[in-house]
């Protein structure tokens, strides 16, 4: 037997809390933001981060790394 280390791309949902004039700049103010595990104790902060605190999604693209 051996052992494999494999990837996969997972979807998740991450949200963020912007203030903004209008719906259009609060996306473009969003782009700039770097998404962040959202834990207990991670720092992570929805008004300057995007936080993902949970997968959602199927394992696809599998391959070995």
């Amino acid at each position: 037997m051996q052992d494999y280390r494999l990837t996969a791309l997972v979807t998740c949902t991450a949200t963020t809390v912007v203030r903004a004039a209008s719906l259009k700049e609060a996306i473009k103010l969003s782009t700039a933001r770097t998404p962040t595990l959202g834990y207990p104790g991670s720092g992570a902060n929805e008004e300057t981060d995007w936080v993902v605190d949970a997968a959602d999604g199927e394992p696809t693209n599998i391959s070995e790394e």
